[in-house]
């Protein structure tokens, strides 16, 4: 499927909307269990760290292995990413959806960082997040899955990124009450899209409210 995705950055054609969620899934797949193993094998190097085990130096090995593969892949799908941005887009959803791919795609790479590159890395990606949000909350309505899913990713941004617990909270808990106030009940398709990412709204709400301090 990245082959194919390739094949296609010559290609002077605005993708659809199908198109770009086909390529965002494709590296998703790809990139997802990556994320996942690099959790996995940092709680092990830190606790090889506090138990100073004989292992550290390997578990440290594979820890950059799989940052350089995780990185290089994140990389790869900006780059296909970019092309797609330098062709003018005839839809809203279709930039929107373009926007918050590449902000979420600096958030991985911020994740990664350390230093003046996580600095660097983590406002591009909030400058993406910002652009994304602008569009999509003046021109998509409050229940829509895009709109929703930009101020989700948006929100964790804030709090895994740049550690901006009061400014997560204001973003997720706006971004649900007014999904909540345009629910349509004839459209249960809509609606089913829209609840998922609502549902990890209100946890994500519920967790982050405890961690404010009182009074806010």
């Amino acid at each position: 499927m990245i082959s194919y995705l390739e094949s296609l950055k010559n290609c002077d054609a605005e993708f659809t909307l199908e198109e770009q969620n086909l390529s965002a899934a494709a590296y998703k797949n790809l990139i997802d269990p990556l994320r996942y193993s690099l959790k996995v094998i940092t709680s092990e190097v830190v606790k090889a760290e506090e138990e100073n085990s004989p292992y550290l130096e390997y578990d440290k090995l594979f820890e950059n292995q799989v940052k350089t593969e995780l990185r290089n892949l994140v990389q790869q799908a900006m780059d296909h990413l970019d092309d797609n941005l330098t062709i003018p887009h005839s839809k809203v959803e279709a930039e929107v959806f373009c926007l918050k791919l590449k902000a979420d795609y600096y958030r991985y790479l911020a994740e990664l960082e350390e230093g003046s590159n996580r600095e660097n890395v983590a406002e591009y990606s909030l400058i993406a997040y910002k652009q994304a949000n602008s569009i999509a909350t003046s021109s998509l309505p409050p229940n829509n899955p895009l709109r929703l899913g930009v101020a989700l990713n948006f929100a964790t941004f804030y709090h895994s990124i740049a550690g901006k617990t009061d400014m997560a909270f204001k973003i997720a808990r706006q971004a649900y009450t007014d999904a909540v106030a345009e629910m349509d009940e004839t459209n249960e398709e809509k609606n089913s899209d829209s609840s998922l990412i609502m549902q990890v709204l209100k946890i994500n709400i519920a967790c982050w409210s405890k961690e404010l301090p009182l009074g806010n």
